[in-house]
């Protein structure tokens, strides 16, 4: 008979809470346990309660709820509300493990309390909740339940009754098997015990008293408007069973629950016709049909009147029956149910249709056996409906996969397949598709076989995967979409920058022009080696000076790029360009590289100088109004230390000077200031210098002559001034003041070093001598 606590098993209110809500830590959750197994307390007895998975001396405050139906009536429904009117409700109390309000007295991880039923209670169901310091919490619900209610002996018209009133019956009548809560069928179709059914909801009928429908989406009848929970059967989705619930691909019944909806004070309901029909047509609805009103004691002799259906089962094709039926106080909408009807699969036949419309009357008997609550909802069990996996398929701008920043790929289709034989990559027979022009991509007409399995992009050439990179089935129930399957790609990226031809030898400026002369090679040091190496990705400039290399990834990111130094010239600037990531599908610009070129550089040797004492003069005159061959070496040098030279040599002797060590940096340094001298006087045709005293590479095949040179340029503009012919003189030869100090100490170059320098310089091209204008 009816039992409160049957409709509170699956109440939002009375449902244990596993949350752990103040530490971050697993814990074994709290538990609440009662001292008698139905939970049932009568007013005046005491509710002994034990809470588990207590920290050892941990303290726990108790708080009892009295637990009432909403607005629907009904006790056990989502609209179910805690109020504290009751005695004893709303008064927490705090108990410590092992402290005083400890029943046990032992600090043992559990606690052990009570609480008074009082005489208010009667009739009632309460929720417990326990909550520790950290906010776990535990609940349970307990009751004072009324007892059974005695069904009605007053029908409306006479009729053979099936009578499944009271709990664990079963009976085998009308062509079918009617079973109550609590037994064998209950156990293992509702409890969960055997098969893998899904129970789908197909009907819904609503009515004060008499109430009439069949699973139409159009809501006709007594049915509630709502096709989402009333649609059509398909026969090949129902799931076989044997006369015990077990469920059995050869069984010979389809199981149907009723899930009642009556007031706790009429519980009862009456069954008066059950019909299914089998039809090719799954439409039927709005006038396909015809029946009687909805009156007590009245046979409203439903049928259809179009959509070729055959009647497969009729409750009331042998005779007058009535199953009278107790609603057990299930819990609510989608709950265990209260009824579950067995139809013999050998009623149907496939040829007659595979949509099945299932036509109910109830509460025709009248009286205490009428509709009393809110609706009666019908359930087949059936295969779950299959499912669908869906995603999106982005283009990853950064690089750092899915984030807020992601755009739909828009680079053409891309393929989505699930690794049906598990493989790991695409293979025959796995079920694919393409991602639509948004990215959008689905998958339909999966089943629970297909859950777990994995799924996998075909990487889209020319781009690499970020973020998830395979995605997993998961289950999204009955005819759901599995959403969020999203792949993110960056495309390949491109570097590219321009070599220019530096002037001036001032690194990158505005005055550069693009390098016009034999192409560069530019070069990805793919290895690291800090030099051109076998497998360094390579390009080469084009007539304008531009270069670019492409199908760059991620993983090249912060790589170096460099230029082999065209023969000649010189790199200027920034000498080492890095990969940097310009975004998906990007070109990392600017990587630039600057070379100067020098002009053929010019010298003169000390016998021309030695033999143009004229020009010698013009030109030293010209520098240093004043000056001319007899002005002392020492005078023009800048010397302060006038005992390093022996003697006072002028310019002239010093050209003249001979052997090794500083005679010979005398005589070639001296030739390289008069040199160096000319050019600093532009006073030759056009304007310009009568004399080119630069350097380049081709100045000396010695790297070392060069380097030298280097030091002694001091404003690294490849030509030699003649302060900085003086200032290299006086440095190595360690004159008092000298302005530099890049030569002639320890490892330094020495004498003969420097000399060696000058004499590169002085033996480049020479001018002929008519260009002085003598």
């Amino acid at each position: 008979m009816a039992d409160i606590t049957d409709n509170l098993t699956g109440d939002p209110l009375a449902t244990s809470d596993p949350t752990t809500t103040g530490s971050a830590d697993p814990v074994a959750q709290p538990a609440i346990l009662l001292d008698q197994a139905d939970a049932d307390y009568a007013p005046g007895e005491t509710v002994g309660i034990t809470t588990t998975n207590v920290s050892d001396g941990g303290t726990f405050t108790f708080e009892v709820a009295h637990l009432s139906a909403g607005a629907d009536g009904v006790l056990g429904t989502a609209d179910d509300v805690l109020t504290y009117d009751l005695t004893g409700t709303g008064t927490p109390w705090t108990v410590t493990d092992g402290g005083a309000g400890d029943l046990d007295g032992v600090v043992n991880g559990s606690i052990q309390t009570s609480w008074y039923v009082n005489g208010d209670a009667a009739n009632q169901a309460f929720v417990l909740t326990a909550t520790d310091d950290l906010g776990n919490t535990a609940t349970t619900v307990f009751t004072d339940a009324p007892p059974p209610q005695t069904p009605p002996t007053t029908f409306a018209y006479v009729d053979t009754h099936i009578d499944i009133t009271a709990d664990n019956t079963i009976m085998d009548a009308a062509g079918a098997r009617f079973s109550s809560r609590d037994t064998t069928i209950f156990s293992n179709l509702v409890s969960g015990s055997s098969g893998t059914g899904n129970w789908s909801v197909f009907a819904q009928i609503q009515n004060a008293g008499a109430e009439q429908g069949f699973n139409s989406p159009d809501g006709v009848l007594d049915e509630k408007t709502s096709s989402q929970h009333n649609m059509v059967i398909a026969l090949n989705s129902l799931i076989k069973v044997d006369a015990d619930g077990t469920v059995n691909p050869n069984g010979a019944y389809y199981a149907f629950r009723l899930d009642m909806h009556q007031t706790g004070a009429n519980p009862f309901l009456s069954l008066d016709q059950l019909k299914i029909y089998q039809s090719a047509n799954g439409s039927l609805g709005a006038g396909s049909f015809a029946a009687g009103p909805d009156t007590a004691g009245t046979d409203p002799n439903f049928h259809f009147t179009s959509g070729n259906t055959t009647l497969a089962y009729n409750m009331n094709a042998g005779g007058t029956y009535s199953v009278l039926m107790d609603a057990e106080y299930d819990s609510g909408s989608g709950g265990g149910g209260d009824v579950i009807v067995l139809v013999p699969t050998a009623n149907f036949n496939p040829a007659n249709g595979n949509f099945l419309y299932f036509y109910t009357a109830m509460g025709f008997q009248g009286g205490d056996w009428s509709g009393t609550g809110t609706f009666e909802e019908w359930s087949a069990l059936s295969n779950p409906a299959p499912f669908s996996i869906s995603g999106t398929k982005y283009e990853d701008l950064t690089g750092d996969g899915k984030t807020a920043d992601d755009v739909a790929w828009t680079h053409g289709p891309v393929t989505i397949f699930i690794d049906d034989d598990n493989s790991g990559d695409f293979s025959a027979g796995d079920r694919t598709t393409t991602t639509d022009a948004s990215g959008n991509w689905s998958i339909g007409g999966l089943t629970l076989a297909d859950v777990g399995k994995h799924i996998y992009e075909q990487v889209p050439g020319g781009s690499e995967e970020t973020g998830i990179l395979v995605q997993t089935i998961d289950n999204p129930g009955s005819g759901g979409t599995d959403t969020g399957n999203d792949f993110t790609n960056f495309r390949n990226f491109s570097i590219s920058g321009t070599k220019y031809e530096d002037l001036t030898g001032d690194g990158k400026t505005a005055d550069d022009i693009p390098w016009s002369h034999d192409p560069v090679t530019i070069f990805i040091d793919d290895d690291n080696s800090g030099d051109f190496s076998a497998g360094d990705r390579t390009t080469t400039t084009d007539a304008s000076g531009n270069w670019s290399i492409g199908g760059l990834t991620l993983e090249d990111v912060g790589k170096s790029i460099y230029e082999l130094v065209p023969a000649g010239s010189q790199q200027t600037g920034i000498l080492v360009q890095t990969v940097d990531n310009p975004g998906s599908g990007g070109v990392d610009t600017g990587n630039d590289f600057t070379n100067f070129l020098p002009p053929p550089g010019q010298g003169l040797t000390p016998g021309f100088w030695k033999n143009h004492i004229d020009i010698l003069n013009q030109e030293l005159g010209e520098f240093h109004p004043g000056w001319n061959s007899n002005t002392s070496f020492e005078t023009i040098f800048g010397f302060q230390n006038l005992n390093i030279i022996s003697g006072t040599p002028s310019i002239a002797n010093a050209l003249a000077a001979k052997g090794g060590g500083i005679h010979h940096l005398e005589r070639s340094s001296a030739a390289a200031y008069l040199s160096a001298a000319v050019t600093a006087v532009p006073d030759g045709p056009g304007g310009k210098p009568e004399l080119n005293f630069s350097f380049s590479a081709a100045t000396s095949p010695n790297p070392a002559i060069i380097s030298i040179l280097n030091l002694i340029d001091a404003n690294h503009d490849h030509t030699l001034q003649p302060g900085e012919v003086t200032a290299a003189v006086r440095d190595v030869l360690n004159d008092t003041g000298a302005p530099t100090s890049n030569f002639g100490l320890t490892g330094q170059p020495g004498i003969e070093d420097v000399a060696n320098a000058f004499d590169a310089m002085n033996n480049q091209t020479h001018p002929d001598a008519s260009v002085f204008l003598i």
